[in-house]
């Protein structure tokens, strides 16, 4: 793969892209690099908007195997970083509906992250009940006295004033205190954990990415070799990607009749659903393809 310079602009590589992708050209120079040069910015926004980190890399896999997909689609190529923004927010608003995310089981705990405010809430809203308590026991006794009884006990502040025997302006300090260092506390921790899972510490996303589109490419190719060569390289047949699809998905989508043959006959699951339900078959029928329907149903 030849590399970029960091001057080249978004749009000329979506221009390599497609033209290497029109070409039919294998490790595609230029959606490898738009991979790496996004891909902690989408992982950044997918965070912003599901508040799970573990997701959001699930969410970058598939926002970019469905750029990858339309990229043909993109009338001006130098409105790629707009046009794939809204590809993530999509993936993650798509994600969120099939797997709502789990609240907080403890009121008092979910309206006292609520409260923290700043850039970082919709992220601090979402920390588990016990990273909550662990930010709550770090607080100084003073503090965390005003803290528990307020948000879990229920208190209002005067009846805290009262049970504490200080003014209440000073039980109001000290809840804005014990609020702004648990803020502190909590986004460097998010800030830490998210940092550790950006994309671009290891070369897995790439890897997978490239694993897609090369096996599409080479079966439109007809390089029945090179698809073999991959699966002895320890591809995993039935393993699915962010989207929930096969490898037979794929070759079945693109009307890849070789790559079904040789996915089926090493051990490919016809039956598999994707996220939106459909196996295979689904899409075979759906595109009326009666030779890769007929694989399809001898192995049923």
């Amino acid at each position: 793969m030849c590399a970029q310079s960091p001057a080249t602009g978004a749009g000329e590589l979506v221009r390599q892209a497609l033209d290497q992708k029109r070409r039919l050209e294998l490790d595609n120079a230029g959606f490898s690099e738009l991979v790496l040069r996004f891909q902690d910015m989408a992982f950044g926004y997918a965070c912003a908007i599901t508040g799970d980190p573990n997701r959001s890399q699930d969410i970058v896999q598939e926002s970019f195997l469905r750029a990858w997909e339309h990229l043909h689609q993109l009338h001006n190529p130098d409105a790629f970083p707009g046009w794939f923004r809204q590809i993530v927010r999509r993936a993650a608003l798509d994600l969120i509906a099939r797997e709502p995310h789990t609240s907080l089981s403890v009121d008092a705990e979910a309206g006292l992250a609520s409260t923290i405010g700043g850039p970082m809430e919709d992220l601090l809203a979402r920390e588990s009940a016990g990273e909550i308590q662990e930010a709550i026991s770090g607080l100084p006794e003073t503090l965390r006295t005003s803290v528990v009884l307020y948000y879990v006990d229920g208190y209002t502040h005067q009846e805290i004033a009262d049970f504490l025997e200080i003014s209440l302006s000073a039980v109001k300090k000290r809840m804005q205190r014990g609020r702004d260092q648990m803020r502190r506390n909590l986004e460097e921790r998010i800030r830490r954990t998210v940092g550790e899972m950006k994309p671009s510490n290891d070369g897995r996303l790439l890897a997978t990415v490239n694993i897609y589109t090369n096996f599409s490419i080479a079966g439109q190719l007809g390089q029945i070799t090179l698809l073999e060569a991959m699966l002895v390289d320890g591809i995993d047949v039935n393993e699915l990607d962010a989207m929930g699809r096969s490898l037979l998905h794929w070759a079945v989508e693109s009307a890849h009749v070789d790559a079904v043959e040789l996915l089926l006959r090493n051990g490919a699951d016809p039956d598999v659903r994707d996220h939106e339900g459909r196996t295979p078959r689904d899409i075979a029928s759906e595109h009326d393809d009666k030779p890769i329907l007929g694989m399809l149903d001898e192995r049923r």
